[in-house]
């Protein structure tokens, strides 16, 4: 058997113990990382610390509209057209970094008026700019896995996230500036892309030549990443939208209050995201070959090892709030404790990874209507 066939034969738990592994050690180091600024922050700043990363992570998971998810369903069916479909996605994002910056710069002091948000636009070029080259590199970690390298996707998880974390970290306890760490970061976000630009390079996954860009494979490519780009911006909306409003209709400071009470455990996010990426892999090369006795059972086995996870420690940190809040937040922030445990209620929520079966059919369309029904009821 050779080392792609070793790879792809790896059992969904193994693969999902090697990148959860990465994804704790990250998670162990960065979990410092509020505990830190909120010290060398009052409350004031810290708000305006939490909509700026507010703003970024609703942006990051908009902007790239569906195109990175998709490579899990095209590349295992069509191994052979690899360089294709990283080729399009990478041209697809330029196209959406531009329009993002774009009205960054043109509009972006009106919309964070109109948000609320208008502290913010002193900081719009780095944060701009930050945010359209994290873009770039976001699908350095999904290339990695698609290509059966899930040790090495791990690795770059670990590296990333720490390098970012300490950049947060170094520039808020040297100079307590929002802005010095906002060029910290933006710093990680270029050697990032450089570094994820260099691999899809060298491993010839990327050419702008005529015969590997193909409009009609772009058209199809769209046409099912179009649906899941637009159902991820509704559901991204509908996830964030109760801290905008806090921060629309609130002071400052009552938004850092509830800021701190809606923060999730990275580590749970992180282990759904990387259970529910494993496998679509899987349930699309078994969809693909029509093993529908396979994707049942994949299915089962995911949810049965997230309840595992998620019902103990949803218990746990309900049981220890408070200690929890204080040890994090200190005694500050005690007000955020409610909004804490109604956070913690929605993770056994997301035992059930149904959004996997949908992309592995091509039923985006109907992802897109999930996430808009409940809307108009």
């Amino acid at each position: 058997m050779d080392t792609m066939s070793k790879k792809e034969s790896m059992s969904l738990t193994r693969q999902s113990q090697i990148i959860i592994l990465g994804q704790a050690l990250s998670f162990c180091f960065n979990f410092l990382v509020p505990i830190v600024v909120v010290r060398f922050f009052d409350v004031a700043q810290y708000g305006v610390y939490k909509q700026l990363f507010l703003l970024v992570m609703t942006i990051l998971l908009i902007l790239p509209f569906g195109s990175i998810e998709s490579l899990f369903y095209f590349i295992p069916r069509n191994r052979d057209e690899k360089i294709h479909y990283v080729t399009q996605t990478v041209c697809l994002l330029i196209v959406a970094d531009i329009f993002f910056l774009l009205i960054m710069f043109s509009t972006g002091k009106y919309i964070l008026t109109l948000l609320n948000l208008s502290q913010l636009y002193i900081y719009y070029i780095p944060l701009g700019l930050y945010i359209a080259l994290m873009v770039m590199s976001l699908p350095f970690e999904k290339v990695l896995l698609i290509q059966g390298d899930v040790k090495a996707s791990s690795v770059v998880t670990v590296i990333s996230e720490i390098s970012k974390g300490i950049c947060i970290v170094a520039a808020i306890v040297l100079t307590r500036s929002l802005a010095i760490m906002l060029y910290a970061i933006l710093a990680f976000a270029a050697i990032r892309m450089i570094v994820f630009f260099y691999y899809i390079v060298s491993m010839q996954l990327l050419s702008f030549s005529r015969s590997v860009i193909s409009f009609e494979r772009i058209k199809i490519f769209l046409n099912y990443s179009f649906p899941f780009g637009m159902s991820v911006a509704v559901a991204t909306l509908r996830r964030y939208l109760h801290q905008y409003f806090v921060s629309f209709l609130f002071s400052i400071q009552d938004f850092a209050i509830f800021a701190a009470g809606s923060f999730q455990l990275p580590l749970m996010k992180l282990t759904y995201k990387t259970v529910s990426n494993v496998i679509l892999i899987k349930i699309s090369e078994s969809q693909k070959h029509r093993k529908y006795n396979e994707i049942v059972e994949i299915w089962l086995n995911s949810a049965r090892k997230l309840a595992l996870i998620y019902f103990p420690i949803t218990f746990f940190f309900i049981i220890a709030s408070k200690e929890f809040i204080t040890i994090i937040f200190t005694a500050r922030y005690l007000e955020s404790i409610p909004v804490f445990i109604v956070t913690l209620l929605q993770l056994p929520l997301n035992v059930f990874i149904t959004q996997s079966v949908l992309k592995a059919f091509a039923e985006t369309r109907y992802i897109f209507k999930l996430n808009v029904k409940p809307i108009d009821l």
